[in-house]
């Protein structure tokens, strides 16, 4: 026989099984020269806290503060490498692994081209001595008819986001004018399957929701929403102790959560499940949505796997049986399995259940083993003695002294809301056995890992006014006020509103429209792509922001009829697409009509905030093969496709030139956006890259492109020197005076000011070269007069920002207005100026009574400011009104490596610019306070922290 040198042991999965395995392993044993090689392949590049996903759904707790990235957690003690095993071939001890992420089909995708690489491009094969199984169970169905096609899961990071999101749609949509009372307590009909601890989690997650923000921010659905939970069993939580079963049964029903036990699910309909029950009776249960949390089943690899071991020793349907030291049996001894894959026992009764803390302790068990005890891989020899045949039964021997697996149940938790949780001890002594009630569920948040307040789940809103009809009220009642967006020009004009003036008995009535039920704060996102600060903490809810001053429908505005005062807006969401489309039906042939997705809106005033879409210039390619980045999609969208990228450029099989192309990247545009981009790529690199990827660090490459001769051509000219010569420092490639012509899949054609030509080779190519007219803002810069709407930029306004031409009714503000006669004159399309023209606006509407005039009946003598006002205004402005004033503050950007820039206006030389530390340090302060929450505040502040300490965010989430 022969012994291998060292024993390389790779692990699948990065759960709960595998993550408590990695941390607990000996750096002596597995670090260098130790006696293991680790190898760790997982399509997930972070460790999920699954414990706390209902409290994701429930908006308590931010995704991001219950991941931990994989590289982090291991510690330099192994590889890891971002792909799913497909196929185990235990003769061979061999894995076949699929790359989770590939450039080329990535950019077919996005441009809606075929992919032309085959399945074998997309894989690669890993050798193991000792295999570690844990890659967990999959949802278990039952082979229930419709549970796929109809039902949310909560197994998984994409399950909760999924399940979030609905949910915040779901609300928004029964808020809306035009849904009847029937179908607005049907879409609030929710129903959880399971009466586990997940179920009955996700049950009392959905209660605190409506209890505590949907009372206060949407009072008029409240009564509307249903929890029902069923179960098939005869009790809620059957594996905890029978006090704390019906302690939980008692509370729900007390909450007015519906409680159906003895339930057996025959199958899932598009809005109705049908039950039977206990006495053969069969009923049907209408839902809005329906959330399976019944039980796991078998992973399709572990089933893979078990086909090849031999059918009398796998005898279990739930997993891998393995023996008392976790060995997968008939594996020889070289797999071994842990967590919801693994069965410990020949029987359901005897095996352990399926739960984190089993696996969590699998995990210390096997690398105690590993570490205190070399194992190695002993190689059969080829001469066919019957000793060897012998040593052949086990390729992975344990020292006889090795101590089997023991688990030690140390108690159950679960929250039942309304502050309310249970705990199940593991005490002989009956008044220890339990905790219930208030202090159940302080010990439960006690063991949470973290929490922040609700986010952009649900947030405020008056009761919705009825839809008023086309032609617009008279000065007699309220003047309707109509806000178009959630931006900072809206943002701005909602939170510096007098309350007296659009509260109740104001003489106005406000209402908010944006298909974005958040204020975004856009000059972070530069920082969000780098993984310093969370995208939740750079979001806050309109309702939370509108406090009560007036109604939001979360609908998107498609057209506008200024002569009649009227909005046609498209809802977000509408069940039943929605419930096609997770059915992957076609949509362009269900029977819902596009009006039905529609509803009319009337105004007095219309105040447009719209901004803008992102600038291409007619450049062919960028559509298809850039990333952009204005909103929180485009940013999560980049962080995600460069959390691939290094991943995949980690892999064992690409080549140095594939990987040098793969992390070439490309920023066009030298404003603040495109600076602050490289520079937090710069960051992300340095700090980051350089000591979990070490191997790949050295193949990064950042290039920037700008048609300009500097960057940050807007700024004082010291910091546009001083941002070239910092970048240039950092090893960041500057193409200067240099303009695009065309790009191209891997690659970006480019032109200089002396005619010549070449091409800038690319991974990721982002682009950040300005803005253009939004469509809405075009469409109705098309109905009106074509004489005083002469700008290709957006909407001509006067001093008042009123839109020219619309006789005083519309509004408009931030990127959708141009405020001057020519772009010479106009003022920038920043966050600045809109904020500031958001007060103007705010302080206007809240000092004067403005009111529709309308024209006078025809036959009858107008007078005066009756006729419309002197020039002809439906909604006259007083004379005295002061007219708009924009005053500059200050220009910031940050240039990587703790640097930064700050533009000052202020005529002293030695005070008009601010370099450096102390520039980095006054953008980051300046970024902290001028977020517009003090929610925000204290999360972007806790964000600075978090990322010095502990590093970026580099996980997929």
């Amino acid at each position: 026989m022969t012994v291998t040198p060292f024993c390389r042991v790779v692990v699948l999965g990065s759960g709960w099984g595998a993550v408590s395995f990695i941390k607990n392993l000996d750096p002596a044993a597995f670090g260098e020269g130790g006696a293991y090689e680790l190898v760790l392949v997982s399509p997930r590049n972070y460790m999920l806290f699954t414990p706390l996903l209902p409290s994701a759904v429930g908006g308590v707790v931010s995704e991001a503060s219950i991941v931990e990235s994989i590289r982090n957690i291991m510690r330099g003690l192994g590889v890891y490498y971002e792909a799913r095993a497909v196929n185990i071939d235990p003769a061979n001890r061999t894995l076949t692994c699929v790359r989770e992420f590939c450039e080329v089909c990535a950019r077919r995708r996005a441009s809606g081209a075929a992919g032309q690489h085959s399945e074998e491009d997309h894989t690669f094969q890993l050798s193991y001595d000792i295999l570690l199984c844990s890659v967990g169970a999959v949802n278990a169905t039952f082979g229930i008819k419709g549970v796929q096609d109809h039902c949310f899961f909560l197994k998984s990071m994409e399950d909760a986001q999924q399940l979030r999101r609905h949910v915040s749609k779901t609300l928004e949509h029964a808020a809306l004018p035009d849904v009847t009372p029937e179908n607005r307590r049907k879409l609030l009909s929710f129903v959880v399957v399971g009466g586990g601890p997940t179920g009955v989690e996700i049950a009392a997650e959905l209660k605190d929701l409506v209890e505590e923000d949907v009372a206060h921010k949407l009072p008029h659905i409240e009564e509307d929403v249903s929890i029902t939970v069923l179960d098939g069993l005869d009790t809620l939580l059957s594996s905890f102790h029978t006090e704390v079963q019906s302690y939980a049964k008692d509370l729900f029903s007390r909450n007015g959560i519906a409680v159906r036990l003895g339930a057996k699910v025959t199958a899932v309909n598009e809005d109705s499940i049908d039950l039977e029950l206990k006495d053969a009776t069969k009923q049907s249960l209408p839902f809005g949505t329906c959330i399976w949390a019944a039980g796991v089943g078998m992973h399709p690899l572990v089933a893979g796997l078990k086909e090849k071991l031999p059918a009398e020793l796998q005898t279990s349907r739930r997993g891998l049986l393995v023996d008392e030291h976790l060995r997968v049996v008939g594996s020889q001894g070289t797999i071994y399995c842990l967590g919801d894959a693994a069965v410990t026992g020949a029987t359901p009764q005897t095996a352990l259940p399926p739960t984190a803390q089993v696996a969590r302790q699998e995990g210390e068990y096997l690398a105690a083993l590993f570490s205190k005890n070399k194992l190695a891989l002993v190689e059969p020899s080829s001469d066919g003695s019957e000793e060897e045949e012998a040593a052949d039964a086990d390729l992975v021997p344990l020292p006889k002294r090795a101590k089997p697996f023991r688990y030690f149940h140390l108690g159950s938790l679960a929250y039942l809301g309304s502050h309310r949780g249970v705990m199940d001890l593991p005490f002989k002594t009956p008044f220890l056995k339990t905790l219930r009630g208030y202090l159940g569920a302080q010990t439960w948040r006690f063991l949470e890992t973290y929490m922040q307040d609700r986010t952009a789940v649900m947030e405020p809103e008056a009761p919705p006014a009825p839809t008023l009809p086309a032609e617009g009220p008279t000065a007699a009642r309220k003047t309707r006020v109509v806000v178009l967006g959630s931006g900072w020009g809206a943002v701005s004009f909602i939170k510096n509103l007098d309350p007296a003036a659009f509260g109740e008995g104001g003489g106005y009535e406000l209402v908010l429209v944006s298909p974005r039920n958040y204020m975004l704060f856009t000059p972070l996102l530069p920082s969000a792509v780098g993984g310093v600060v969370s995208e939740n903490s750079i979001v806050e809810s309109i309702r939370t922001l509108m406090q009560g001053k007036g109604t939001y429908y979360e609908a998107r505005a498609s057209d506008i009829d200024p002569e009649k005062r009227v909005l046609t807006c498209k809802k977000e969401f509408c069940e039943v697409c929605a419930a096609r489309k997770s059915q992957g039906g076609s949509l362009a042939s269900h029977d819902h009509s596009e009006e039905e997705h529609t509803f009319q809106l009337s105004y007095d005033i219309l105040l447009c905030s719209v901004g803008a879409v992102n600038a291409t210039f007619g450049i062919k390619g960028v559509q298809d093969h850039c990333f952009f980045l204005k909103s929180m999609e485009d940013a999560q969208q980049l962080r995600r496709h460069i959390s691939k990228a290094l991943e995949h450029a980690a892999l064992p099989d690409v080549t140095p030139e594939n990987r040098r192309k793969l992390l070439s990247f490309v920023v066009v545009g030298g404003g603040p956006t495109g600076v602050e981009v490289a520079a937090e790529l710069y960051d992300l690199v340095k700090e980051d890259v350089a000591r979990k990827f070490p191997s790949i660090a050295e193949d990064v490459s950042i290039t920037l492109i700008d048609g300009m001769d500097s960057l940050l051509n807007s700024y004082h000219t010291e910091i546009q020197s001083y941002a070239g010569e910092t970048f240039r420092h950092n090893g960041i490639h500057l193409r200067l005076g240099t303009r695009v012509t065309e790009v191209r899949e891997g690659e970006v054609l480019v032109e200089h000011k002396d005619g010549g030509r070449d091409s800038v080779p690319f991974g990721t190519c982002v682009w950040a070269t300005g803005i253009a007219m939004h469509p809405l803002v075009a469409l109705l810069k098309e109905r009106l007069p074509a004489d005083v709407q002469t700008s290709r930029r957006g909407l001509l306004v006067d001093q008042h920002l009123r839109v020219r031409g619309s006789q005083g009714t519309i509004y408009c503000l931030g990127d959708a207005a141009v405020t001057g006669d020519s772009p010479a004159t106009a003022l920038p399309p920043t966050a600045q100026v809109a904020r500031q023209e958001g007060q103007y606006l705010a302080a206007l509407l809240s000092k004067q009574r403005l009111a529709l005039v309308e024209p006078a009946a025809a036959g009858e003598a107008a007078t005066g400011a009756q006729a419309a006002g002197e020039g002809g205004e439906l909604v006259p402005l007083p004379r005295a009104t002061k007219p708009f004033g924009y005053m500059h503050l200050g220009s910031l950007a940050y240039l990587g490596d703790s640097k930064g820039a700050m533009d000052l206006p202020i005529k002293t030389p030695f005070l008009k610019t601010l370099r450096g530390y102390l520039g980095a340090q006054a953008w980051r302060t300046l970024e902290t306070l001028l977020q517009v929450s003090p929610r925000m505040r204290w999360l972007v502040a806790h964000d600075w922290v978090r990322a010095s300490v502990f590093g970026r965010n580099l996980s997929d989430i």
